[in-house]
């Protein structure tokens, strides 16, 4: 499902400023090494200019390290482009919610 929805151009910055492709988030994903145990998202604001969206929001995240799981509260930019009829997110990016 990730391939479909992820651009294959897509840059994805975390929020500790660690940016990865897609096929390197998908294979992270797989591989167990980046796991997210929850992940609820607050859309705040769309902007839509032809075939480009622009979602900025909030996440409350909570993700598996090897000391425990982490919560995180996150401020989020994500990019998204219509291609082939369908939505695709071609950029990401977080920081910690202040």
């Amino acid at each position: 499902s990730l391939e479909r929805v992820l651009a294959p151009d897509l840059l994805y910055g975390h929020s500790n400023a660690f940016v990865e492709t897609r096929s390197d988030l998908i294979a992270r994903l797989r591989s167990g090494e980046l796991r997210y145990l929850g992940f609820v998202p607050a859309v705040t604001t769309v902007q839509v200019t032809g075939d480009t969206a622009l979602l900025r929001g909030t996440a409350a995240v909570r993700r598996a390290t090897p000391s425990g799981p982490v919560d995180m509260a996150l401020v989020y930019l994500a990019v998204y482009a219509r291609r082939d009829g369908r939505w695709q997110m071609m950029g990401y990016q977080s920081t910690a919610q202040r």
